[in-house]
């Protein structure tokens, strides 16, 4: 019983917030697609010594070759449920746009209703906290369609996003950390902190490595499924379950990328190291 609730519960909330919470919102997606063609304005990637110009696909592509993804999670679901619901989030910022409230407003507002979801962790508040975290998701999906509805996509906007996204997440896992802290469970203190560092370090790999000009986005557990087990594990009680998911796959998905970017650097044309 309880299994088939939280299937249905994540097969809800994945499906609405796999384009509301993507490490890389729609915001920073029409931004990026500016930054390859104005050279002139923004400041040069770095980029290592061996790495080409042109950005290498992570997901078992070879030069020349046409890309291909891992089975099991990556780019082709991201896509697919993005498509399902951009419509309905682009008509939802129309309706935005005539209160004249700027993307950069909804980005804050979510990022203080997950502050608030953290505090309310600490207090035991779960359930509470659970709809919080949801109510404050709609906020982060819709920041990214009212950049493009109103055209005020910028470069400070799309990280903006992501630097408040990074705190929100932690806001969230602090709170549990302090609330298993206060009740002397060792086991909710560990699994609180290994997902904090695995759900942290899964977003710096898929960064950094874009940072070098790699592709990065292999692997199930991004942001938004992070936050769909966050918000199943609180509205159904199940915190110290879904805290312990989220400690082993995060940091799973995290080294997966980070083997990714090895295979994708890795070349027979790399000149070998020196002894």
């Amino acid at each position: 019983m309880h299994l088939r609730l939280w299937r249905d519960v994540l097969k809800g909330i994945i499906s609405f917030f796999r384009r509301a919470s993507s490490d890389l919102t729609g915001q920073g997606a029409v931004v990026l697609s500016k930054v390859s063609f104005c050279p002139g304005h923004l400041p040069r990637r770095e980029r290592h010594a061996y790495l080409p110009a042109a950005t290498i696909p992570c997901h078992g592509a070879v030069a020349g070759t046409r890309e291909t993804h891992f089975r099991g999670g990556g780019p082709v679901i991201e896509e697919r449920l993005r498509a399902g619901t951009n419509g309905a989030l682009m008509r939802i910022a129309v309706l935005i746009a005539r209160t004249g409230a700027t993307p950069n407003t909804l980005t804050l507002l979510g990022f203080f209703g997950m502050a608030v979801a953290g505090v309310l962790c600490a207090g035991g508040s779960f359930f509470a906290a659970g709809i919080t975290v949801a109510a404050s998701c709609i906020f982060d999906a819709l920041d990214g369609a009212l950049a493009r509805v109103t055209g005020a996509a910028s470069v400070f906007g799309a990280f903006f996003d992501s630097f408040l996204d990074r705190y929100a997440e932690a806001a969230v896992y602090a709170g549990l950390l302090v609330h298993y802290a206060g009740a002397g469970t060792a086991w909710g203190i560990e699994a609180a902190f290994a997902a904090a560092i695995g759900s942290l370090m899964v977003s710096y790999a898929r960064a950094r490595a874009e940072g070098l000009g790699v592709a990065c986005r292999a692997g199930l557990f991004a942001r938004p499924e992070r936050i769909a087990v966050i918000i199943a594990g609180l509205v159904t009680g199940f915190v110290l379950p879904a805290l312990v998911i989220l400690a082993f796959a995060t940091n799973a998905t995290a080294i997966r990328r980070l083997f990714c970017v090895r295979g994708a650097t890795l070349s027979p044309s790399r000149p070998p190291r020196s002894p």
